[in-house]
């Protein structure tokens, strides 16, 4: 896969528990694409000084997999992730429920795209000639 995009609330995920295991998850999301990614992480109500602590906490993180903020709800997004907002209309597949389980269902849906087109390229008449 060439490229991907998860959106996030922020605002929602931002005080939980397991927030590091989450931007694992997305790390290997973006580990999984090769190409373009972005996180999204939508946020509306946060305050300067607990956004910018965030971002020094998980900044390795975070400048690995191409993160953007934003309190635009019109960014498009590939993959939209969240169990209590409907706000954001411009994406292409939507995960209502719990992050961590969105994450693995995005991360299936990787894995099937990558086999779909190794498969197209495997039954391509214009293979790779190898040496």
């Amino acid at each position: 896969m060439k490229n991907g995009s998860i959106g996030l609330f922020l605002d929602h995920i931002i005080d939980r528990d397991d927030i590091g295991i989450i931007l694992s998850k997305v790390k290997t999301c973006k580990d999984i694409t090769h190409g373009k990614f972005m996180l999204i992480l939508f946020h509306r109500d946060l305050k300067e000084n607990k956004l910018k602590s965030f971002t020094k906490k998980y900044s390795d993180i975070l400048f690995g997999v191409h993160t953007k903020f934003t309190q635009k709800i019109t960014s498009r997004v590939g993959f939209f992730i969240d169990a209590f907002d409907c706000s954001i209309e411009n994406y292409r597949y939507r995960y209502e429920g719990d992050v961590l389980k969105g994450l693995e269902s995005y991360t299936q849906l990787l894995k099937h795209v990558k086999q779909r087109e190794k498969n197209e390229y495997s039954n391509s008449r214009f293979k790779k000639i190898r040496k």
